[in-house]
């Protein structure tokens, strides 16, 4: 009888899966999972596995529906006695919003992977054979349970919240640049260079499309904010410059959002250390109290923060508060929010955390 470890292997597709197509001179997928794991070498001295070929598309074809189902097949696997963790493998283009989107839903003590491949196997130097022996090292390793999603390239491991991918070409091209590393693969065994203080999850089965994504720049007006409300979208996520700012035309959009918004759940969100560190016309105002950095500013901030919202719930009728990560700003953010939602009953708190 095998002593070894069983991990349940997931394909999706990306560049790990591509062979060169010669009549149009692309790299488009092709390889099935036992392909892929063919050229993995020696892999199968280290564990035993369960392929399942969940989808054969590159990183830009993914969506939130296919993501929702992955969620169902790891879990399905993550819930067998017999399988130790779950190694994903994804393109390399979405694969750092498909590893966090999957640490966020996931809640569960095994070790969920996800690797892929930066050379098609066509191409000299192909990393993805060993970019997956390493997944699979890390799924198998009893120091990888409890660390939520992870994404492993190049002999790096990183947790799925801090990775990015930071370039187009380079294998290491995955870094955590503010917080590094989890840790490496080294010998077949996974070395942890730190660990997890604490994790956000979110336990749901539905995910909101019509969300829009804008990204602030120089000169940049209203023009896509007031296009996105009029076609009814449910949100509006803007990347502000700096702390929050953005250019005074563009602001006008964000005022016409709050004017036309229609009957919708009012969002609050506050996720920096200092909420009025500049002062100007532009910055995006999430509260209208004085800076918060005075004498006795503590009890004076989460009264000022449970009535506005309170406000927002008589105005709304429901209001979603999130929180980030300081220990400062948030923390007192999330008590206000706790007690208007005792006050209330109509606030949803989503609150990072650690007190919380």
């Amino acid at each position: 009888m095998s002593t070894k470890k069983k991990v349940g292997i997931l394909f999706t597709g990306g560049t790990i899966s591509m062979t060169i197509d010669k009549e149009i001179g692309a790299n488009v997928p092709t390889l099935s999972g036992e392909q892929i794991m063919s050229m993995a070498t020696n892999v199968k001295d280290v564990a035993e596995f369960e392929i399942k070929d969940f989808d054969e598309i590159p990183g830009p074809h993914m969506t939130p529906e296919k993501l929702l189902h992955l969620k169902d097949n790891v879990l399905e696997l993550l819930n067998r006695e017999d399988i130790c963790g779950v190694v994903i493998t994804h393109g390399t283009d979405s694969l750092e919003e498909s590893a966090y989107f999957l640490d966020l839903v996931i809640n569960h003590e095994k070790p969920v992977v996800v690797t892929g491949a930066m050379r098609s196997s066509s191409e000299l130097g192909y990393d993805g054979s060993n970019n997956l022996s390493s997944a699979v090292c890390v799924a198998i390793s009893d120091n990888a349970k409890n660390k939520g999603v992870l994404v492993v390239l190049n002999n790096e491991v990183l947790l799925a919240s801090e990775a990015t991918k930071t370039d187009t070409m380079a294998l290491n091209t995955f870094q955590s640049p503010a917080k590094g590393s989890l840790g490496i693969v080294d010998n077949n065994e996974l070395l942890l260079y730190k660990n997890v203080a604490h994790r956000t999850f979110i336990d749901t089965d539905k995910v909101e499309n019509k969300v829009a994504l804008f990204k602030s720049g120089i000169g940049m007006d209203d023009t896509f904010i007031n296009h996105a409300v009029d076609m009814g979208y449910k949100g509006i996520v803007i990347e502000a410059m700096g702390r929050g700012n953005i250019p005074p035309q563009m602001y006008e959009g964000v005022k016409y959002a709050r004017e036309n918004g229609g009957n919708k759940m009012y969002n609050i969100a506050i996720t920096g250390h200092r909420p009025h560190a500049y002062k100007f016309a532009s910055k995006l105002p999430e509260t209208n109290f004085e800076n918060a950095f005075t004498s006795k500013w503590a009890l004076s901030f989460m009264d000022k923060m449970t009535d506005l919202i309170i406000a927002k719930v008589k105005q709304y009728g429901k209001v979603r508060c999130i929180t980030g990560m300081a220990l400062g700003v948030d923390q007192l953010f999330a008590m206000a929010a706790i007690r208007a939602k005792v006050e209330t009953g109509n606030v949803v708190v989503h609150a990072a955390v650690p007190c919380i």
